[in-house]
């Protein structure tokens, strides 16, 4: 289903939506990436853009990015499933599932749904984002703590 946005007004609404739903969906995918059992699967890079609604969040496990196109702000994602077998099925879905509850009308509010976008995950734009933290300004490294498990 498309969002009925037609009007400047109605587009701007929708932007918002999406910008929102990009950050929320973040915030879970480093909750989930917390429960992962090593570091490297839970380190990851950010990339910012030169204008809000251009970002782009990189890990070993997902990639997930904000941008414009043709005034309509866009969040594509692409799951690397080799990733699998080393987090197991539970952990490997979760990350979908918090993507689209995050866009879900009920929690947006706004159809956004028209608004996202499934690639190919590709192992280089995770190790050219690693290589850009060394040296770009806009791309931050960072890791999430692990969750202690309780005895």
């Amino acid at each position: 289903m498309e969002t009925k946005s037609n009007t400047p007004d109605q587009i701007k609404i929708a932007n918002e939506a999406v910008s929102k739903a990009y950050h929320a969906i973040i915030k879970e995918v480093k909750k989930t990436l917390s429960q992962l059992p090593t570091d490297e699967l839970r380190s990851y890079i950010e990339r910012e853009g030169t204008n809000e609604s251009s970002r782009s969040f990189y890990c070993p496990i997902v990639y997930i990015s904000m941008a414009e196109y043709f005034g309509k702000t866009m969040i594509a994602f692409a799951k690397n499933f080799k990733a699998k077998p080393h987090i197991g099925v539970y952990m490997d879905t979760a990350i979908i599932r918090a993507i689209y509850k995050c866009t879900s009308v009920e929690v947006t509010k706004v159809n956004i749904e028209d608004r996202l976008e499934e690639y190919s995950y590709q192992p280089s734009k995770y190790e050219d984002a690693m290589r850009h933290s060394t040296t770009l300004e806009n791309y931050k490294k960072g890791m999430v703590e692990p969750v202690l498990e309780k005895a």
